[in-house]
């Protein structure tokens, strides 16, 4: 390992530790801990419900288990599946190409779908379909990597 990149993961690493802020109330604390796994599990959800965007709730569970619990923020950031996602957009502000693309397809093959076999108020649908193209708006205008 070249000595730049040595000096980059230790930046990086000094600038995820910096945002830890953790309060010093305990209830405080407790009441980050259940907002961060509580939005974490949105993010989950929104794994699978593709109308629920994952990243923003993934990143606001890392902002509060970052105030309330240093333990589970970094089990965050090292989360084999949700740790890189986080480490790039505290770090470069982006999101990755290949999360966007598996995003876009997502909403591509379940909201018609939903539209047309499963949502039979007409204004619903319109709705969904508007919602749909917000998420995909919102997660391609910002850079990848």
């Amino acid at each position: 390992m070249t000595e730049e990149v040595r000096e980059a993961g230790q930046m990086s690493e000094e600038a995820l530790e910096a945002r830890l802020n953790l309060s010093r109330s305990p209830l405080i604390r407790a009441v980050f801990i259940g907002l961060g796994f509580g939005f974490l599990a949105l993010g989950l959800v929104g794994v699978f419900l593709p109308v629920l965007p994952t990243t923003p709730f993934v990143l606001l569970a890392a902002a509060c288990f970052a105030r309330g619990s240093r333990r589970f923020y970094r089990r965050l950031l090292n989360n084999a599946y949700f740790g890189s996602y986080i480490r790039a957009w505290y770090l470069d502000r982006v999101i990755p190409l290949r999360a966007k693309v598996a995003a876009t397809a997502a909403l591509a093959i379940t909201i018609p779908l939903s539209i047309i076999y499963f949502i039979p108020v007409p204004i619903a649908k319109v709705i969904v379909g508007l919602i749909a193209v917000g998420v995909l708006v919102y997660i391609w205008r910002f850079p990848s990597e």
